[in-house]
């Protein structure tokens, strides 16, 4: 997967991104400059009923990475643990969330 946002009239709008699906884990990366330049990278890897992922985010206001791993409990339902640390920026601190999440 290969795309471009931003409003590219006002260059420090765009960011660009890509993505692959290796088959045994999904890679996104991504920079934005936007926020005065930021890069981002994603990895999520699939295991059965599990799929755990990681998340960073870099830049010069703001630095984050999280955390998530989710079993299916069945097709459309599953249950999640996610977990954010951001160190820089107006919202620092951990965040942690248990998630039941149902699909209609």
């Amino acid at each position: 997967t290969l795309g471009a946002a931003g409003n590219f009239g006002a260059v420090d709008d765009a960011s660009l991104y890509a993505g692959y699906n290796f088959g045994v884990a999904k890679v996104d990366l991504g920079y934005g400059q936007y926020g005065g330049g930021h890069t981002e990278f994603t990895v999520v890897v699939p295991m059965g009923a599990v799929t755990a992922g990681l998340h960073t985010m870099n830049s010069d206001t703001n630095s984050a990475y999280a955390a998530r791993v989710a079993y299916a409990l069945s097709k459309r339902t599953n249950l999640s643990f996610n977990y954010v640390n951001a160190s820089k920026g107006a919202a620092t601190g951990d965040n942690y969330r248990i998630r039941l999440a149902h699909s209609f």
